[in-house]
């Protein structure tokens, strides 16, 4: 999912040897949403859809796997070390790095990255050399924004810390360890541990941890969404909704694998999953208030992120090398 370049595959996968999508046993046993069920769901016209314009975005690029969103272009990384983008209407890539890129995200003018040991940033054009925002010790992984400051976690887990958002010194606000995602509101960030099967919520800028939950089976694409907290379990194959404060989780879909990114919409939210047999590779949503999940789009090859604006859902196809789009739910 987020590498350096040498580790590529084992971070897109997260370690091959750990995966287990079998359910595990120990943790908290979910209740499920018990809201009714999509109409035909399975088919990739179950709901109405918002018309989304040409299907495929960019094609012939070398394993894509992640996807950000700006009001008019489209941004995604590939296995052979660029960072692209194009616009959401068609038209060619424009190469903005030639260097590999993790994680991305737009501030500003600017498309923030992280590669190997620094974060950067290059003007949304690509009018003008990337810039180095922060020198680290090891690779950073996720990176999430306030507009103010860039939270990032690290890939060794040497901690969890932040900058300013035009650059500066890291600050710790944790310490980390290896594969954990984050995520951030207005006034706190989020933290899960993979390995320790927690999430935890701390003042962004920098304070004691509450434990929201514990018990989990690999939590992972740890996400905000409204007053919730969504995540994916790797064990257990889950998507997952909990109040931002702590409460009892809500289990919305099951029998997934490598759901490890997740977007949303004003009614539902969409990850990929990949595993198995080809067909069983897809886009998959669930409304929000739960429901049976539904198949958006059929037949992928080994999809990774997946982005969503106000009309269309994005995904990197990363086995045939296209960034698609695919109408929204309603």
């Amino acid at each position: 999912m987020r590498a350096t370049a040498c580790v590529c595959v084992a971070l897109l996968s997260l370690t091959a040897c750990e995966r287990m999508p079998a359910r595990g046993n120990g943790g908290p046993v979910l209740p499920r949403a018990s809201a009714e069920p999509v109409p035909d769901a399975g088919r990739p016209d179950a709901a109405e859809r918002i018309d989304p314009g040409p299907a495929t975005v960019a094609s012939a690029q070398s394993f894509p796997f992640m996807v950000a969103l700006d009001d008019r272009h489209v941004y995604w990384n590939t296995g052979d070390a660029h960072l692209r983008r194009a616009a959401k209407a068609g038209g060619p890539p424009q190469d903005l790095s030639a260097e590999f890129t993790i994680t991305i995200v737009p501030v500003g003018e600017f498309v923030v990255y992280t590669t190997q040991r620094a974060i950067k940033r290059v003007l949304r054009d690509g009018s003008r050399a990337p810039e180095t925002l922060v020198t680290l010790p090891e690779d950073p992984l996720d990176l999430v924004t306030d507009g103010s400051h860039l939270y990032f976690t690290m890939f060794d887990g040497s901690m969890v810390g932040r900058i300013p958002v035009g650059g500066g010194p890291a600050e710790k606000l944790l310490a980390g360890e290896r594969h954990q995602t984050i995520a951030v509101d207005a006034t706190d960030l989020y933290v899960s541990s993979y390995r320790g099967g927690t999430i935890r919520r701390l003042p962004k800028a920098g304070g004691a941890p509450t434990t929201l939950i514990k018990g989990l089976h690999r939590p992972l694409g740890l996400a905000l969404h409204g007053d919730d907290i969504f995540w994916a379990s790797e064990k257990d194959g889950t998507i997952v909704r909990m109040p931002k404060q702590g409460g009892t989780p809500i289990e919305l879909a099951s029998g997934q694998v490598n759901q490890e990114s997740m977007a949303f919409s004003a009614t539902h939210v969409y990850w990929a999953t990949w595993g198995g047999s080809a067909g069983s590779h897809a886009l998959m949503a669930v409304p929000l208030a739960g429901g049976t999940p539904i198949a958006v789009a059929t037949n992928l090859d080994s999809p990774s992120g997946v982005a969503a604006d106000g009309v269309s859902v994005y995904v990197a196809n990363k086995g045939v090398g296209r960034i698609e789009k695919f109408p929204l739910l309603r």
